[in-house]
């Protein structure tokens, strides 16, 4: 379905806005902690109730807060591995800043990374710390190892995906390139799904977020005041 001109604007406006202000984020450092040790918490729940957490296929029946408690919803059962996580890394000024992939090295042994490949696709590959990274397109960092022809998100315990913005109800702002909306399209007509979520400042989890029906919601926003399920 194409853009409307009018939600396209309006995310375009929202963006710029919002990426000025968060370039000028004069708690950086405190907030990045923050956020941190909420995805730690939610990492460690992850791995060890694995059985109730993975496998949702939509996180039901609970209105969007901001909660230390990460138990959303009754799941079902799932085979992916409990402690393989697809994440990125963060350029710039995003939240979560340089110590986002040494925390989940911290948490899991199968960390993957991506590659923004030709035609809006991705491809992924694993991250041990051993390699270095290299700029990639756009000027982000990405592995500089060959790409794992056999992973999918699907076999993933949590998907952290990049955002400018999200609702409470996990309505995502990205950058605009629509790279992760496409990586994320397929899991949604899956039984069985990863957790997905994103990392956030506070003022950016607002209301006034566009929406079209090609973009992916995400099931969980993690920002400086806590974790927040939203109902996706």
């Amino acid at each position: 379905m194409p853009h409307t001109p009018h939600s396209t604007d309006k995310k375009a406006q929202l963006r710029h806005y919002l990426l000025n202000q968060r370039a000028n984020h004069p708690h950086r450092l405190r907030d990045d902690a923050a956020i941190i040790t909420h995805l730690r918490t939610l990492l460690a729940t992850l791995h060890s109730d694995s059985d109730r957490f993975l496998g949702t296929n939509k996180v039901s029946q609970i209105t969007p807060k901001i909660t230390s408690d990460t138990s959303p919803c009754e799941t079902s059962v799932r085979t992916a591995d409990s402690s393989r996580v697809a994440a990125y890394v963060p350029h710039g000024s995003e939240p979560g800043g340089d110590t986002l992939l040494a925390a989940l090295m911290d948490y899991t042994s199968e960390l993957y990374l991506p590659c923004a490949g030709p035609a809006g696709q991705m491809t992924w590959s694993r991250h041990d710390g051993t390699q270095p990274l290299r700029t990639g397109r756009y000027g982000i960092s990405e592995p500089s190892s060959d790409p794992d022809p056999t992973f999918t998100l699907e076999g993933c315990a949590l998907i952290i995906a990049p955002a400018v913005a999200c609702s409470p109800t996990g309505q995502r702002l990205g950058r605009g390139g629509g790279y992760y909306d496409r990586a994320l399209a397929p899991l949604h007509t899956t039984s069985h799904r990863p957790v997905v979520s994103t990392l956030l400042y506070n003022n950016e989890v607002r209301d006034d977020v566009p929406a079209e029906p090609h973009d992916m919601p995400v099931d969980v926003i993690i920002c400086p005041q806590g974790i927040i399920w939203t109902n996706q």
